[in-house]
């Protein structure tokens, strides 16, 4: 199959192919050279920088989540 009609529309936009797209997966999977990287970001097949924004790590921000979710869905739930 062509590549314009393997991705269709999404050459107006310059996305990536099907097979692109597998590969990262693929690396993820078999390359034992990640064996040390287990849940790291990979991107484009790489280990992605770990940047970790601030608002990630504050403490107090899982709880409140929690508190909004409990009060949006209007049930407590016990962990």
């Amino acid at each position: 199959m062509a590549k314009d009609k393997e991705i269709g529309w999404a050459r107006e936009f310059d996305l990536k192919s099907l097979d692109e797209c597998a590969a990262t997966h693929v690396v993820a999977a078999f390359d034992t050279r990640l064996d040390n990287c287990n849940g790291a970001h990979l991107d484009n097949a790489n280990v992605a920088p770990q940047e970790v924004q601030p608002t990630a790590t504050n403490p107090e921000d899982p709880e409140r989540l929690w508190k909004l979710s409990e009060r949006l869905v209007g049930e407590e739930f016990v962990y």
